[in-house]
């Protein structure tokens, strides 16, 4: 008894070459088509953090107005000649030392609202008897 042919046929055929050509052009398109998307969505993300970051940094007086947190425009009646000194911030109370050579004062300010809240007037004590 002989042993029968089991040698696998070649697949280089003439009718097999195109198939595997049109499965590579396929494949290779597949790809690049994902790697396409890949880099647009990375460019949508690096653009979007570059966006938000700008907007934070420029708008971030416009974003807290708009979001309601902000007062705005707060006016705060000083006399004629009065000048600020100093302004301190401490949490939600914004003091401003105001004062002329003759007269001093310290307005304290809602630093949320922008209202005031009062005012501290300095003196210098007199005596007695009514001399400075």
């Amino acid at each position: 008894m002989m042993p029968e042919d089991k040698r696998v046929p070649e697949a280089s055929t003439p009718e097999s070459v195109p198939v595997r050509r049109s499965r590579y052009t396929v494949l290779v398109g597949s790809v690049i088509f994902m790697a396409v998307i890949l880099l647009v969505g990375l460019g949508v993300v690096v653009s979007t953090i570059i966006f938000r970051a700008q907007t934070h940094r420029a708008g971030a007086d416009q974003a807290l107005l708009a979001s309601g947190g902000g007062f705005g425009i707060a006016e705060l009646p000083i006399g004629h000649g009065d000048r600020l000194m100093d302004m301190q911030l401490n949490g939600d109370r914004l003091a401003l030392h105001i004062g002329n050579p003759q007269f001093e004062e310290v307005v304290l300010v809602d630093a949320r609202t922008g209202r005031e809240t009062g005012r501290i007037r300095l003196r210098v004590p007199t005596d007695f008897a009514g001399n400075n």
